[in-house]
């Protein structure tokens, strides 16, 4: 899609789109509570890579419409607590998102994908980890940080 070179699938909660002022609103809705950063939200360590992705097809496939919001609506509170990107950090976000993408892209082509950061949560129905996952890990560390260099800045994103 755009200037990925590669074609994304997935389904956007709520698209709301004003031709006439050339416009359009991208909602993802989350059913957990928001999180109590100060921060701006933007790629949540990877894990909210889609709301960014949605903006990029937005602008992709309706060029007529000139401004673009996204937003994650968090539905736990009362009322909705709603974070946006907008303007020049959408821009940025999506410029940001092209990179991690062709980062990504060229892992994968030259055969060295690795798996990024321990997740928050253990899985015990995971197949195939090691015996002493915690000694893998340390054992892996280097050779995975090594690989995935070009996508540890999104790792570490707010």
């Amino acid at each position: 899609m755009g200037a990925t070179g590669i074609a994304f699938r997935g389904r956007i909660d709520r698209l709301d789109e004003d031709g006439s002022r050339g416009t359009a609103i991208i909602t993802d809705y989350k059913a957990g509570a928001a999180p109590e950063r100060k921060k701006t939200i933007v790629f949540n360590r990877g894990t909210e890579l889609q709301r960014v992705f949605y903006a990029l097809a937005a602008r992709s496939l309706l060029p007529e419409v000139r401004n673009v919001e996204s937003r994650l609506t968090y539905l736990r509170h009362e009322p909705a607590r709603t974070l946006s990107l907008v303007h020049d950090e959408l821009a940025a976000a999506i410029e940001e998102a092209i990179t991690f993408t062709a980062a990504g892209v060229e892992l994968q082509r030259n055969g060295q994908v690795a798996p990024g950061p321990q997740p928050e949560f253990f899985d015990p129905i995971s197949l195939a980890l090691p015996s002493d996952l915690d000694v893998y890990r340390r054992t892996k560390q280097r050779p995975f940080s090594q690989v995935n260099s070009p996508l540890s800045k999104l790792w570490s994103s707010p």
